[in-house]
């Protein structure tokens, strides 16, 4: 069964521009949210104590590196067997494995701390290029909506291309506050 689905494209044109301005303006405010959150203190502790983490843990693989080096010595001088050595090396280089990915989850935590407030500079250049236009033009439409979907009861649902950036944005912003203390 179909129904009537019937819009004058002038009325059209003039709810998705103000769709799209509101979402703009929501989309820049939630980046200066997240820029100021990003000065606070705690964030910026947070930040500083990772980076240290990260510094002690690269300084613990450079010494098991070194100390699996000097293993072969030791082997070569009979001051162990070749199953300590065999043994030894492998503790050490699983060792090693795991710090190398402590390190990454410290990397993807550090850069999502240091996000400043641009989670996609596309869509960023795009929000303030664009904000407070006047006429819907294609590339406005290219840049800011995947879909639209037209329903009987003269309503529509607007799928814009920047969703998962806002919703990024909210969770950095969610992330933030709980660091700082501000829920």
């Amino acid at each position: 069964e179909c129904s009537k689905k019937n819009m004058k494209m002038e009325k059209l044109e003039e709810i998705i521009k103000e769709l799209i301005n509101m979402h703009i303006s929501l989309y820049l405010e939630r980046e200066s949210v997240l820029q100021e959150l990003n000065q606070q203190k705690p964030v910026m502790d947070e930040c500083q104590q990772l980076n240290q983490k990260k510094d002690n843990l690269i300084s613990e693989m450079a010494q098991l590196e070194c100390k699996s080096q000097n293993l072969y010595e030791d082997l070569k001088d009979d001051t162990i067997t070749e199953a300590e050595y065999l043994s030894m090396k492998a503790d050490y280089m699983e060792r090693i494995g795991k710090i190398k990915n402590e390190c990454e989850e410290l990397d993807k935590a550090i850069s999502m701390l240091k996000k400043d407030t641009k989670v996609s500079f596309e869509v960023s250049d795009n929000m303030n290029k664009f904000m407070g236009f006047e006429e819907l033009t294609p590339e406005i439409i290219r840049a800011f909506i995947k879909k639209i979907t037209f329903f009987g009861d003269n309503r529509i649902e607007v799928e814009y291309t920047f969703s998962d950036q806002l919703v990024l944005l909210d969770e950095l912003i969610e992330e933030r506050m709980q660091l700082c203390g501000a829920m």
